[in-house]
């Protein structure tokens, strides 16, 4: 399966409003229709959107989702329905579902962002900041060029070390650490050494001189991003409205309010969540 994706289509501040408007949702939402409908989401948009890589991060999520329902019955122990007792604490079974809900919710936000690391580029994510605040798109532009930079700058002072004689690999553990830490320092060195000249060529070319900085964008907005901001924005209104009928509660006692609201909700959210792998399925097709 391809790798193309329907969001990328369209300008990236609908590929950004989009996600964050289902994570919110998942996130401020732990009513279990609501988990489910994000989890089975963000499952298809990764195969979509990642191949089928997600599937590997799904199994070693199930791990991370029984450490976190243990951590919560460890400590959590409020609710009416006792289990049984481990040292005079209660067990109960409204903070074992809890801890499974919250284990659910984590692995659900991690895998919608694995689809936002494949969607939103580094490219879209400073056209996005871009129209927010230039100086903060100079900044993360910045960041995001110094890593691998610095990595690869590691990397190099390690290979000039080891032909020096000091080869990390074949060192005992307590030179691996003087090793490590010199050629740590030397690279904190110049990257305060890079980080001035940096400054000074800004400052060359006139950074600064101005107030307010403008950015130029190749990509601008078209009728069919803006037509898709506005249903993405109307079913956050449906959402926010119906929401108050969705009610649920994990603490005291197990219970889960069905009425006509949480179908309206959980049926705008389905739409929501399924979007993406539709349009992008149907656009495979023609191909």
């Amino acid at each position: 399966m391809s790798s193309y994706n329907v969001l990328d289509r369209y300008h990236p501040i609908v590929a950004t409003l989009y996600f964050i408007s289902v994570i919110c949702v998942v996130s401020l939402n732990l009513h279990p229709i609501t988990l489910m409908i994000s989890l089975i989401g963000a499952i298809t948009n990764g195969i979509v959107f990642r191949k089928h890589d997600i599937l590997k991060y799904v199994i070693a999520g199930i791990p991370f989702m029984i450490f976190v329902t243990i951590v919560n019955v460890a400590f959590n122990h409020k609710g009416d329905t006792i289990l049984f007792y481990v040292n005079y604490n209660p067990i109960t079974l409204e903070s074992v579902v809890y801890g499974v809900v919250l284990g659910t919710l984590y692995l659900t936000v991690i895998l919608w962002f694995l689809s936002v690391e494949r969607v939103l580029t580094s490219d879209k994510i400073l056209i996005v900041t871009g129209y927010l605040s230039p100086e903060v798109s100079l900044v993360i532009s910045m960041a995001m060029r110094f890593i691998p930079r610095y990595k690869a700058k590691l990397k190099e002072i390690f290979m000039t070390q080891s032909c020096l004689g000091n080869n990390v690999k074949k060192a005992n553990f307590v030179r691996k650490i003087i090793i490590s830490v010199n050629c740590i320092s030397i690279l904190i060195t110049w990257a305060l050494e890079n980080a001035i000249e940096t400054s000074d060529t800004m400052k060359c070319r006139g950074f600064g001189s101005k107030k307010h900085r403008t950015a130029y964008h190749a990509i601008r907005l078209k009728h069919m991003d803006i037509i898709a901001i506005i249903l993405i924005l109307l079913m956050d209104i449906v959402m926010f409205i119906t929401s108050r009928g969705v009610w649920y509660s994990y603490t005291t006692k197990l219970s889960v309010l069905f009425n006509s609201r949480l179908y309206i909700f959980e049926s705008v959210y389905l739409v929501m969540c399924s979007i993406p792998t539709v349009l992008t399925l149907k656009d495979l097709k023609k191909w």
